[in-house]
């Protein structure tokens, strides 16, 4: 660092070596950088006087929550990190008993969030299937989740957000007031300032969770219902994992009681562990006081239903997290995409061809059948028809960087024949393409001349850098 003195800051700021080796790395294990300090902040102030020293002395800047990123989305070499998750508080929630709205700085958890706002019944339209991310951190990447089918993403229910930009300004930014900047920084990936503080939407939380667990044999069949449940909504949460028929699998699905009780069904699908099945999951909502009709689904095979509360449902923790639990922690070459529906049966032919069962190493894979007309943050690339989010979510067991290198070889292979078909990334994975600002402007489209200007008006000194490389080369 060319400057002395730093400034003084509410919160901490560390460049000593056990605070940097903390952010050495994200979530995916695979990308590794060298940053020189890390700032803990208290106050939007804090965050403003490390933007304002970093530009003055050409230190690039990334903002960091709980590091759940593949590939160094959340990552600077030779730079300074936000640590933004010490930034937590709930600031105001208003709620009328159906709407409203809550307050809160950018470093908070949905799930710390959504705990407070259940105490008035209400909660967030959308969330995704792991509340222990900063609200900051998902709404940067977009936030998709399983009720998105019709909620949209968590970026579409934001109002309005406090900024701090490259340029060092602190900026409210919404649909109406500098609007190109709200566009900018939701689905940005972190590229434009700090989300210091956002308001979003509340809607009436449930009181009851209605799901329904079913299996199906094969994609056509699955892609048939995927239709039909989007052309009629009544299920507010909708996703699937394609499972090897194995019978540790089908229990941590469909639960060691179900497996059981039908024991010969199970005995029958599990003769050829190489073959995969879809395990679909369909939630319906029930409020108080309000009549509930079930909603029976048409389809033939094993199903399984319960009923559960809102909030254990949707803090249960993901099979990736529970997995590392069990095995230990490990690299995660992860590949997430968006397939066209119309391309879906191109696309699950040839996955099926190139996957066995053990290529994906205990990690699951997951969909969640998309609207496409209910997004409508600008920066989140999806297909124009309804769409599939697919997560190949691997892990790399043993971790080893031959495995490492086989799995992320299978990852780019398919992002390869999912552009083939129609599909896009969804940058929150592993994979290295795009991997420089040509590519990136061929993967944003249209938004690009948007977000180079964007770019040149908010950071002008491409201040605010990730190893997504989507700027600088």
């Amino acid at each position: 660092m060319t400057e002395q003195v730093l400034p003084k800051f509410e919160g901490k700021f560390s460049n000593e070596e056990d605070a940097l080796a903390k952010v050495k790395t994200d979530f995916g294990q695979i990308i590794t950088v060298n940053s020189v300090g890390c700032l803990n902040p208290k106050s939007t102030e804090d965050v403003q006087k490390i933007i304002h020293y970093c530009n003055r002395n050409e230190i690039p800047v990334n903002t960091r929550g709980m590091s759940h990123s593949a590939s160094g989305q959340c990552l600077v070499d030779q730079g300074i990190v936000i640590n933004i998750k010490t930034m937590n508080k709930i600031l105001s929630i208003d709620f009328d008993g159906k709407t409203g709205s809550v307050v809160v700085e950018g470093g908070i958890t949905w799930e710390k969030l959504v705990r407070e706002t259940l105490k008035l019944n209400a909660t967030p339209p959308t969330l995704t299937d792991w509340q222990k991310l900063t609200v900051g951190g998902t709404i940067s990447t977009g936030g998709l989740g399983f009720m998105s089918h019709d909620s949209g993403i968590q970026a579409d229910n934001v109002l309005e957000l406090e900024v701090v930009s490259g340029d060092g300004e602190i900026r409210i930014c919404s649909l109406t007031e500098n609007s190109d900047l709200f566009n900018l920084v939701r689905s940005g990936l972190g590229q434009f300032g700090v989300i210091t503080k956002v308001k979003m939407k509340l809607n009436r939380a449930p009181k009851i969770m209605h799901v329904t667990k079913l299996l199906i044999d094969n994609a056509k069949e699955f892609h048939d219902l995927s239709t039909q449940l989007l052309k009629e909504p009544d299920f507010e949460c909708i996703h699937a994992f394609l499972i090897p028929n194995t019978k540790v699998e089908f229990g941590k699905k469909m639960g060691q009681s179900v497996v059981a009780e039908n024991s010969d069904y199970f005995a029958e699908k599990c003769k050829n562990e190489e073959e995969f099945t879809f395990f679909v999951e369909l939630v319906q909502y029930e409020y108080e006081d309000q009549f509930f009709l079930k909603k029976e689904i048409p389809l033939n095979g094993l199903k399984h239903s319960y009923q559960e509360d809102f909030f254990s449902y949707v803090t249960k923790e993901p099979p990736l997290i529970i997995t590392e639990k069990e095995k230990g922690k490990t690299a995660h070459p992860e590949l997430a995409t968006f397939i066209p529906f119309s391309q879906f049966s191109g696309f699950m032919n040839e996955f099926q061809l190139m996957h066995k069962a053990t290529d994906m190493s205990d990690g699951p894979v997951l969909f969640i059948p998309m609207k496409s007309s209910s997004i409508q943050t600008p920066l989140f690339v999806k297909p124009e028809e309804d769409f599939y989010f697919i997560g190949i979510l691997r892990n790399a067991y043993p971790n080893t960087k031959e495995r490492i290198e086989y799995l992320s070889e299978l990852n780019n292979e398919l992002y390869q024949i999912a552009i083939k078909y129609g599909g896009n990334r969804y940058p929150c994975d592993s994979i290295n393409k795009p991997g420089n600002p040509e590519e990136w402007a061929v993967h944003f489209g249209n938004q690009w001349p948007d977000m180079t200007a964007g770019k040149l008006k908010f950071d002008p000194n491409n201040t605010f850098r990730s190893m997504l490389n989507i700027f600088h080369k």
